[in-house]
């Protein structure tokens, strides 16, 4: 469960957010763009109904979760007793995991049914941050999306010349009987049809693992992106665990800083080994082809 939310407290020790906090014009011009329209009055003055409606946009948006269709499950799967507990914590409980990925790791159910007007302004401004990270990263995705495309119609090749082979046998079976060919030609010409037909089949079967293990690969890559905004952040904290060691002892920093560098380093590594993967993937699948 989320621990109660520290941002209600005052003084100095209220959480410090590693993203800007946007003005609430900024919120609302950068939610039009998204397709998220937010008025300003519920921006300074949100109510619970607001905030659940909210919530439901932005699991849709952002996590692709269709939050009546994930109620409809609860009501087919549970009684009536327990499907209203369900309907109100499974939403809050994605949006936590969410949250504590953007930055915010106190979402609880008092954000919904206690709105606060700045602690609505620090939720979305952690969600634009996610989102502009995002949106950065998709950069690097669209040689792989291309590469991926240009498999997809391959292997469409390859299925339509199945079919025109099956149509050319058919053609032919047809053409030796109206002309008379003897049983052994006939037999003998089948066999060597069946025998393209046999090599396209395998062909195709050595496409299709490939093109499997290319999705595999591509999956791995993709979550192998997504992670680096976690570290980023873990290496953010970990940061901040250097400031009482600066006045304390510096070889502490040193040491701290030397494994945060091989971390990176590792992390790294295992990217350019990924890479390296899927290159000779894509080798093997051209050659095959």
């Amino acid at each position: 469960m989320a621990r109660p939310s520290s941002i209600y407290r005052s003084g100095p020790q209220a959480p410090k957010y590693k993203f800007p906090i946007l003005d609430t014009d900024e919120l609302i011009e950068l939610y039009d763009a998204l397709q998220l329209s937010i008025p300003m009055k519920m921006l300074n003055n949100p109510t619970s109904t607001f905030m659940q409606t909210l919530v439901d946009q932005l699991m849709a948006r952002f996590l692709q979760i269709s939050p009546h269709a994930m109620r409809q499950n609860y009501l087919q799967s549970t009684d009536e007793r327990l499907h209203s507990s369900l309907n109100v914590i499974s939403p809050i409980r994605f949006m936590y995991k969410f949250l504590c990925d953007c930055g915010v790791d106190d979402f609880s159910i008092r954000d919904i049914y206690k709105p606060d007007s700045r602690r609505l302004q620090i939720v979305l401004s952690a969600i634009i941050n996610f989102a502009r990270f995002r949106e950065e990263r998709m950069a690097d995705f669209n040689e792989l999306i291309n590469s991926h495309e240009e498999e997809r119609i391959k292997h469409e090749q390859v299925m339509q010349a199945n079919e025109e082979l099956k149509e050319q046998l058919k053609s032919l079976t047809e053409q030796a009987n109206r002309a008379g060919a003897t049983y052994d030609e006939v037999i003998a010409n089948n066999n060597k049809l069946s025998e393209d037909l046999h090599q396209l089949s395998l062909a195709q079967k050595s496409l299709a693992a490939d093109h499997d293990k290319y999705k595999l690969d591509k999956t791995a890559y993709l979550k192998e992106l997504e992670s680096q905004q976690a570290l980023s952040e873990a290496a953010e904290r970990e940061l901040e665990k250097m400031r009482p060691f600066v006045k304390e002892s510096p070889e502490s920093v040193r040491d701290l800083n030397k494994k945060l560098k091989q971390s990176i380093s590792d992390e790294e590594e295992r990217l350019k080994n990924l890479e390296n993967k899927l290159n000779l993937t894509k080798t093997k699948l051209q050659f095959r082809i």
